[in-house]
């Protein structure tokens, strides 16, 4: 029957992308410093099967704060991209409060369990021009979190392994994801 072997290929690939959407990234920026880096990042993830979240996405007339703390309690990985503006804003240090305070309590509160990673998984992103003891929360996160350090202030310059650094961070928590059929012919040309 055609209907229900397109109803079973519809099911499977809402399925596919079920699974990859639990593997939500949150990217946390400063805009006007990063904003340029963040979106080729998001480019890179999203190409990878990643459902990427970056506030410069929202549209007008929404409550970004709103918006900011849902995507903070709904992602899977917390990826800030960390420079000395990061560090300084207000807004970027609320959502590194809130996600720091879920990670903390994730266990406790049911959200993981005692056999997985604490969410949101942190996975820093430092760059060249960050004063690493300027900042108390950036000591506290360095404290318990392993930085991926890149060798510039942007991710546009530098030596470009950062991105793979990343990805291995995420496989390394069991974070993959499988490509859709048509990306995985791409890589094999």
């Amino acid at each position: 029957n055609i209907d229900a072997d397109a109803d079973a290929a519809r099911r499977e690939e809402e399925e596919k992308r079920k699974e990859r959407s639990k593997h939500t990234i949150m990217i946390s920026l400063h805009v006007a410093s990063m904003e340029k880096s963040a979106r080729l990042l998001k480019q890179l993830l999203e190409l990878q099967g990643y459902c990427v979240w970056i506030c410069t996405d929202m549209v007008g007339g929404v409550d970004f704060r709103t918006s900011i703390v849902e995507a903070v309690n709904s992602c899977t990985v917390f990826l800030p991209l960390i420079n000395n503006r990061w560090a300084q804003s207000g807004e970027c240090s609320d959502e590194f409060a809130l996600a720091k305070r879920l990670n903390l309590t994730s266990h406790e509160s049911g959200r993981t369990t005692r056999d997985k990673p604490r969410l949101p998984i942190f996975i820093p992103l430092a760059f060249s021009d960050l004063d690493w003891n300027a900042y108390p929360h950036i000591q506290l996160l360095a404290a318990s979190t392993n930085f991926l350090v890149h060798d510039a202030p942007t991710l546009e310059d530098g030596n470009g392994k950062i991105f793979d650094n990343a990805l291995m961070s995420m496989q390394g928590f069991g974070l993959s994801v499988d490509l859709p059929e048509h990306m995985v012919n791409q890589q094999e040309e």
